[in-house]
């Protein structure tokens, strides 16, 4: 996961999508900040004010993410 690989909680969007694309630069490196809240909107991820060092940024915090993937049932 993008926030593991960064070793953070929160991580404002443009962070979030450069580890993504470096990921599956493929598939998401061409993705914009409307994408990335497209993509997260319907399992209830929505973006807000994050604080890193003494920027407010527009991010995710990791446990909204953690929190997201919890409710998602996972068949075995």
């Amino acid at each position: 996961m993008v926030y593991a690989q960064a070793e953070a909680t929160k991580l404002c969007t443009e962070r979030v999508l450069e580890l993504l694309a470096a990921l599956r630069p493929e598939v998401r490196g061409s993705w914009a900040p409307e994408a990335l809240s497209a993509a997260l909107r319907p399992d209830g991820v929505t973006p807000g004010q994050v604080w890193i060092g003494n920027a407010n940024l527009r991010g995710h915090r990791l446990e909204q993410i953690s929190d997201a993937l919890d409710a998602c049932p996972i068949e075995v």
